[in-house]
């Protein structure tokens, strides 16, 4: 995949000058300049002891289990499953989060605000939550204290209030005549709200079929819904659905779902047209062994779709898009020593991309064992890699922890290349320490870069997203007529005075036009 920004990873500057250099995989800078580049940051952990474990509002609660998070299309927003070491009946959690700060928003036995009995609490969370860009989130939940014949919901918070999108055993609108059964899961968000999810078993009617539904429509239908199969030539129905593998794009276009047909294969199908098949071949593939097992797939905001297994000959594969494929050999990037390798069920760990076309493959290799896990940014450079050093705290510098192993689909990529992942945790004995969210900078740093948004009220303000526009002058120019010290950038005009680009505790019109020039440079 290619991605539609310049192809350059880390900024070095001295404030009068800037260039970007990356040699060896190691970032370089002359002398007297800084690397604003630093070490992986936790957002949150399960590591005992330590304050980034702590459930916020919860202590002495801590984690011990995080899940997938998934991002809001802009990267703005985050959500996220948590279990913690509280009392069984209470240790189900769920985040929300705006870059490194996060909230807890729902608890297991908090009551079930939602469900029309007033005794019934909220119980275990299903791991796919999601979010949209204006803080509206939609969640399944299992709760306790009602009836069991009508404990799993999906829920959407609006913004001011929780609202039931479905509930076991009311009535289904997308299909008439029966009523949801067991098991709603698989939840998805649009950008304007509209939630889509899966409900299994239905009950009430002639039969117990599963369905996708979005917005109150049925997107397919088990043993009813026709396939359209251009690559293994079949007529062919959905005969059932993988749990929790339907994905969504923000605007409710697109979506993709991994299933059976009654072909009795393994189909993975986008918008009811099938893009790979069992017992066919992936097409354009430099491999023409056909496909034996999905694993699973995944949809980002931007539509784009990635599908993983393994082939006949026993060769892991990774596709995107459809004209993409990575096989367990290739090289991590062009021309490198080091492999893609078979690991457990599959070496691909993590995929994603965000809406700039910027592509993540994170996952095992053929290096040595202390350092073969890596994470791949558009394919060709190494940003992230087994035994580099990780900041618990948040003070820009390495803490005793080092990464061990990604973890399997959790994480995200934003538009302003920020990578967010859960990893795998030791300290430099080598022994496991517990795991981490990690927030890892990928974007060159841009100077004048200070906000994503004029909207006070937005988790977007204040925070850069790696665009340069009036909202970055304006929002310098509220600190500078506050009287913020945050404005202080300089404590002379002359480039070659000691105090140039050091801050002096003191605003004038030397920090005003520094920042005037760090606006014109612009971001790279």
């Amino acid at each position: 995949m290619t991605s539609n920004r310049p192809r350059v990873l880390w900024q070095c500057s001295d404030l009068t000058r800037s260039w970007w250099v990356v040699l060896a995989g190691s970032v370089v800078c002359a002398s007297g300049a800084s690397a604003l580049a630093g070490p992986p940051t936790a957002v949150v952990s399960t590591i005992a002891g330590h304050p980034s474990s702590l459930v916020p509002g919860a202590a002495p609660g801590r984690f011990s289990f995080l899940k997938t998070p998934r991002r809001s299309p802009d990267g703005s927003r985050w959500i996220m499953r948590a279990i913690s070491d509280l009392p069984s009946d209470s240790n189900d959690l769920l985040l929300v989060g705006a870059g490194s700060s996060f909230a807890l928003v729902g608890q297991e036995g908090d009551p079930a605000v939602f469900a029309p009995d007033p005794l019934e609490t909220l119980g275990l969370f299903d791991d796919m939550c999601a979010i949209n860009n204006a803080g509206q989130y939609a969640f399944g939940n299992n709760t306790k204290n009602g009836s069991t014949a009508s404990d799993e919901y999906i829920v959407l918070w609006t913004g001011s209030a929780f609202e039931t999108i479905a509930r076991e055993d009311d009535p289904v609108p997308a299909v008439p005549g029966f009523t949801y059964g067991c098991c709603l899961r698989g939840t998805n968000i649009t950008n304007d709200g509209r939630v889509a999810y899966m409900a299994r078993d239905l009950r009430s009617g002639p039969s117990i079929p599963d369905v996708l539904i979005f917005d109150g429509t049925a997107l397919a239908i088990q043993q009813d819904t026709a396939v359209v199969d251009p690559i293994g030539g079949f007529g062919d129905f959905w005969a059932s659905f993988v749990i929790d593998r339907l994905f969504m794009d923000s605007a409710g276009t697109n979506w993709i779902a991994l299933g059976d047909g009654i072909s009795s294969r393994q189909l993975v199908a986008i918008n009811n047209t099938v893009v790979l098949a069992e017992l066919s071949a992936i097409p354009g593939a430099s491999n023409t062994s056909p496909v034996n097992t999905m694993l699973d797939v995944w949809m980002d905001s931007d539509g784009s779709w990635y599908a993983r297994g393994d082939l006949a000959d026993g060769t892991d594969f990774l596709v995107r898009n459809g004209t993409d494929t990575l096989l367990v050999g290739d090289p991590i990037t062009p021309g490198a020593g080091e492999h893609w390798a078979a690991s457990g069920l599959t070496p691909f760990k993590l995929h994603v991309n965000n809406n700039h076309g910027d592509t993540i493959v994170a996952g095992v290799t053929d290096g040595p064992t202390a350092t073969n896990a890596v994470v791949v940014l558009n394919d060709d450079t190494v940003v992230l890699r087994k035994g580099d050093a990780v900041d618990l705290d948040g003070d820009g510098t390495a803490d005793d922890a080092f990464v061990a192993s990604f973890e399997q689909d959790e994480g995200f990529l934003t538009d302003g290349l920020d990578l967010y992942l859960n990893a795998k945790l030791t300290n430099a004995a080598g022994d496991a320490i517990g795991e981490a969210m990690l927030i890892v900078a990928l974007a060159p740093a841009c100077a004048a870069d200070l906000t994503g948004s004029a909207d006070p009220n937005s988790p977007a303000f204040g925070v850069p997203d790696g665009i340069l526009d009036a909202n970055d002058f304006f929002f310098y120019l509220g600190l500078f007529g506050s009287g913020d010290l945050a404005a202080d950038l300089t404590g002379s005009i002359d480039p070659n005075d000691p105090g140039f680009g050091v801050p002096d505790g003191a605003l004038d019109a030397s920090d005003f036009f520094f920042y005037l020039d760090l606006f014109a440079l612009g971001c790279p």
